[in-house]
């Protein structure tokens, strides 16, 4: 054999072992979640691509641009930042602790702020051009092709099902002012089909940086669901009463149902001054220890201000689940997860949690009164996903 032949098949073999490298999957993947059940809706590329552009410039989809001077009269943004500003200077002071939850989460609203006033903009641009083509003012331009199949039709079970899954404000008639924000949705979403199909380039760059702050939790002692080591670790903090945690538990539970490999750990507040709630939270980790395969499912269907009746409502739900109801007991009469409800109760104190919901979700933070479209939301902007709304 030449020389030149045996380099030959040297130079082959080195080729044949950098493919099988490359091809080989890398096992920090396994655990990346995915979409197991995508809804009709959701458009194939995401819509939103954080990257630095030149300074002055907020946005950008081909040729439509968007400065941050054309966003920073935005009252609600102003107020935002006044609320982080006063935050920062608090902890500056001591009144809050180094990790306060406050500050992080008025930086997590301050950048779902600006996404979604980026989102509004530069769509709005884009149709403004799109008009101008035809020679058509905006509004009739919008009617004619935009929004034709929207229908201003919602039945009741539209409604009831908006009511489940969604916060309504006190109003006058709440169905007529769900019914308006159910059209104003399916015209949201007609405008953003249209766009994302005949328009915009996607995704839309992005000039900014995602919120991060790290939660140093002991994971070993938080009721969960999936892999430990997942790219994209949710916490929960909710009390298993009031009704806006009631509605942010399910919710998560609902949209996380939808993902594989996701990790999703439910976090629990508890008050000293009720002792039932107390009560709950260690039925609920004796439930995980006995049962932890249908944890999660014991856990929606014992939410609720059961108060006084708090054991014999869980114990009853227990019973009626099938579960092991002896070993429950002996849990709940060597008080085994004393310990652990301690740590919770510190570890909520120690970030300043003294009411949910609050929703961290790999360092972004999400309060107040959310519903599925809030953590779908952010689910589907960390993973690259693109769901109808993205702030």
């Amino acid at each position: 054999m030449t020389l030149t032949n045996l380099l030959k098949i040297i130079f082959l073999l080195l080729l044949v072992s950098c493919s099988w490298f490359q091809s080989k999957p890398s096992p920090q993947n396994k655990n990346q979640p995915k979409m197991v059940k995508a809804k009709e809706e959701w458009g194939e590329k995401p819509l939103f691509e954080l990257k630095e552009l030149r300074e002055d410039l907020l946005a950008k989809s081909g040729p439509f641009e968007l400065s941050r001077k054309e966003i920073e009269q935005d009252t609600y943004l102003i107020d935002l930042q006044k609320q982080h500003r006063k935050a920062l200077e608090r902890q500056k002071r001591g009144e809050l602790s180094e990790k306060h939850y406050l500050p992080a989460s008025l930086e997590s609203e301050i950048f779902r702020r600006k996404l979604f006033l980026i989102d509004r903009k530069i769509k709005n641009k884009a149709l403004v051009a799109e008009a101008k083509k035809v020679g058509m003012p905006l509004r009739e331009f919008t009617q004619k092709y935009v929004f034709v199949k929207v229908q201003e039709q919602v039945s009741d079970t539209l409604i009831e099902n908006y009511k489940n899954s969604h916060s309504v404000p006190n109003v006058t008639n709440p169905n007529e002012w769900i019914r308006q924000q159910i059209v104003e949705d399916n015209k949201q979403r007609s405008q953003d089909y249209f766009l994302e199909k005949f328009v915009l380039k996607l995704p839309i760059e992005v000039n900014l940086k995602a919120p991060s702050f790290p939660l140093d939790v002991k994971t070993e002692w938080v009721p969960s669901e999936g892999p430990k080591n997942s790219s994209l670790p949710v916490h929960l903090f909710a009390d298993s009463i009031s009704s806006p945690n009631i509605k942010a538990t399910k919710a998560l539970l609902d949209v996380a149902s939808r993902f594989e490999n996701l990790y999703v750990g439910i976090h629990p507040i508890i008050n000293a001054k009720e002792p039932f709630r107390y009560m709950g939270a260690m039925i609920r980790f004796c439930v995980n220890d006995t049962s932890p395969n249908v944890y999660f499912e014991f856990l929606e269907k014992s939410l609720g201000n059961h108060k006084q009746e708090t054991e014999s409502v869980l114990l009853n739900l227990a019973d009626e689940m099938g579960l092991p109801r002896n070993e429950i007991f002996d849990c709940l009469r060597e008080q085994k997860f004393k310990d652990v409800l301690a740590y919770h109760s510190e570890f909520n104190q120690y970030l300043g949690i003294q009411a949910g919901p609050i929703l961290y979700v790999d360092g972004e933070i999400l309060t107040g009164a959310f519903g599925e479209k809030q953590i779908e939301a952010i689910f589907c902007r960390k993973l690259n996903l693109n769901c109808s709304a993205m702030w």
